[in-house]
């Protein structure tokens, strides 16, 4: 693997990173190929905010993974979780005029959330710690939106990799949105060159 030109250090402050990118991701590498049409017309993957986090633990337990509540709330503020919502329900939340002490929870944090990927900076590259979807929501190539909104999450923070550790049978998967597999410790490790 080569190495960024910057050492990173795990710890950042959300004063100092790059702006989030403002365009909408509506493009994905699935198969090796730039398809258009590799995330749904009907879905939006923005970065998640505080109001956001109930249902992100909600997510995560379902899918029997564990994050940190503390940690989460670090991950968000730094602009390193995203959620996966309805169209919609995003632009709904955008243009609701509710007053917050009338809002619902669900009002506030912008709709039901189909899926979440939370990241980690390391010092070489940025990782997926977690990403799931709603079961109902599968194979509908919103983890392949939050696959590519990760890479340009990396892109923007200076990393070359994006990288994932994850079981056998999301081999696959990964495969198909071009990560390098190998096998560690008994558990899959994959790598995405995200470099421009």
């Amino acid at each position: 693997m080569e190495k960024p030109s910057q050492v990173r250090s795990s710890v950042h402050t959300a004063v100092t990173d790059p702006p989030l990118p403002t365009e909408e991701i509506r493009e994905c590498a699935v198969d090796g190929v730039t398809r258009a049409d590799a995330i749904p017309e009907e879905v939006r993957v923005r970065p998640a905010s505080d109001d956001d986090t109930v249902d992100i633990v909600r997510l995560l337990d379902a899918a029997l993974l564990t994050n940190d509540p503390h940690t989460l709330e670090k991950r968000i503020d730094s602009h390193d979780v995203f959620v996966a919502v309805r169209a919609a329900d995003a632009a709904d939340f955008v243009n609701r005029q509710i007053p917050a002490t009338q809002a619902s929870e669900s009002d506030r944090s912008g709709g039901a959330k189909l899926g979440v990927v939370v990241l980690v900076r390391g010092d070489e590259a940025l990782h997926i710690d977690s990403i799931t979807t709603r079961r109902s929501s599968r194979g509908r190539g919103i983890a392949t939106g939050l696959i590519c909104r990760s890479a340009t999450r990396a892109r923007t923070l200076g990393y070359e990799w994006l990288t994932a550790t994850f079981r056998p049978p999301l081999r696959e998967f990964y495969e198909t949105r071009r990560f390098t597999i190998s096998q560690r410790d008994g558990r899959l490790h994959g790598h995405r060159h995200v470099g421009e």
